[in-house]
């Protein structure tokens, strides 16, 4: 009876790649005239893009509350803020490439 016993070196150790993801933040406050816009981009290391998507769709509370939104909350003391959306707008893979695009943020 034969045994194959995995160590390190059998395994081809691949780093999983990381991804570039660009996020359109928009406040929207009680009068729009106090509504802030901006761009945020992030990391995110996964296995693959789909994973990436699974992240991003998951609207896990944990992962959004990481994102800066501080850039378009308008601190003038009559802005009253309603709510903060983040969008993804763009997804890189770890050699620049564009892999997903939403076109439709202008």
């Amino acid at each position: 009876m034969k045994f194959l016993i995995l160590t390190n070196k059998n395994r081809k150790n691949k780093e999983m790649p990381t991804y570039t993801v660009r996020f359109h933040l928009r406040s929207y406050h009680t009068d729009e005239k106090f509504d802030l816009e901006d761009f945020y981009s992030k990391e995110i290391t996964a296995a693959d893009l789909d994973e990436v998507f699974t992240i991003l769709d998951d609207f896990d509370s944990s992962f959004y509350q990481t994102i800066d939104d501080s850039s378009v909350i308008n601190h003038d003391e009559n802005a009253e803020l309603d709510e903060v959306n983040v969008e993804y707008i763009e997804i890189k893979d770890d050699k620049g490439k564009i892999v997903y695009e939403d076109n439709s943020i202008t």
